[in-house]
């Protein structure tokens, strides 16, 4: 329901002592010499990509159906985002919230190396599903998984959802031959069931699946409803991209819902831009929920989305970058409300490099 090196690294916040995984993304086809590395390319193009989309699915499928107490889990990776509030890799917090941070200074950088792990998780697991397929066809496979990056759905492009993922069944070539499989871009349903304490029933949300989109009394999701809000705005939608991207070469207004400046201003970002996307798309179910957006799959591609249009302003105003703290309202699970931050903030997930990869 619905420039320049990599060094993504967890940095730990103040409530732990040490990390035990690193983040270091996708680590395939990159050219040493000169840092050169495969792109993302958008979700429509690179569902006729053929060895790549069939990869990135099964490899999808895969991690999706990983017991939820592991650690490198879609249940634990999407968890870290909000819901369900518990420790992941050992760093502890004690406030009503996620890891992620919202309205918040580090919007931009904190999902950078979220989605970066995200990326990295589907890549080993494409590792191993390529040296599984006939021999006629293992050397495609295996090129294609060392190239293997995540999609985005450039809702800017094209508002529509892509039909992929829309439909609950998905036809691709495993290893076994061609196969209508389960698909796992459509929902994630839990297995098992989390308990209250950690998804209430008061937030109305805790049900066995998380269907995308817009859920009704029966459950059932319905994509046409959410395209129909999504091609009504798609004006706005690529009006707004355009305007903040060409005319806003400040990094602290261009980043966050929640910056004010000294007359009482504030400006259009990036994250409304972002959380309009996420409100189009759930209108009402889990993807506008920010304690549940992680756990539909669709999350993944408007994020990888979010950070390309971050990387292209990037590109564009490399000079601006945090010159100033700023304070949180809604605070994260490790930092309590109110807090300040600034470009030295220690944050979970967040990377204080801004000499990021542009793809």
């Amino acid at each position: 329901m619905r420039c320049g090196s990599l060094s993504l690294l967890l940095i730990t916040c103040l409530f732990s002592l040490a990390y035990t995984y690193a983040i270091t993304g996708a680590s395939g086809a990159v050219d040493t010499s000169t840092g050169e590395r495969p792109a993302r390319q958008e979700f429509r193009l690179f569902t006729v990509s053929g060895a790549a989309f069939d990869l990135y699915i099964l490899a999808l499928q895969q991690l999706t159906q990983e017991e939820q107490n592991f650690q490198l889990s879609f249940f634990q990776v999407s968890g870290i985002h909000d819901r369900p509030y518990i420790p992941w890799d050992g760093v502890n917090g004690q406030y009503e919230a996620g890891y992620c941070t919202h309205s918040s200074i580090l919007f931009p950088s904190w999902h950078r190396p979220y989605l970066a792990l995200f990326e990295q998780l589907l890549w080993n697991n494409a590792q191993n599903i390529a040296a599984t397929y006939p021999s006629s066809l293992r050397a495609q496979y295996q090129s294609a998984a060392q190239s293997l990056r995540i999609p985005f759905y450039d809702w800017a492009l094209n508002s529509t959802m892509p039909d992929q993922t829309n439909e609950p069944m998905i036809l691709i070539n495993t290893p076994d031959g061609l196969r209508n499989i389960k698909n796992p871009l459509y929902d994630y349903t839990f297995h098992p069931q989390p308990n209250h304490s950690d998804f209430p029933e008061s937030d109305g949300q805790a049900s066995l699946c998380l269907p995308q989109y817009v859920e009704y009394a029966d459950g059932n999701s319905q994509p046409n409803i959410s395209n129909m809000m999504l091609e009504a705005n798609a004006d706005a939608i690529r009006s707004g991209v355009y305007n903040l991207i060409s005319s806003q070469p400040d990094y602290a207004p261009f980043s966050n819902t929640g910056f004010v400046d000294d007359r009482g201003n504030r400006y259009d970002s990036i994250e409304n831009i972002h959380n309009g996307i996420h409100t189009l798309i759930g209108n009402g179910g889990h993807m506008a929920i920010v304690p549940y957006s992680a756990f539909d799959p669709i999350f993944w591609l408007h994020h990888t989305n979010v950070d390309r249009l971050i990387a292209i302003w990037q590109a564009i105003y490399p000079d601006s970058w945090i010159n100033s703290s700023e304070v949180t309202a809604g605070g994260t699970f490790t930092d309590a409300p109110g807090s300040s931050e600034d470009a030295n903030t220690g944050a979970f997930l967040y990377d204080s490099n801004h000499d990021l990869p542009l793809n």
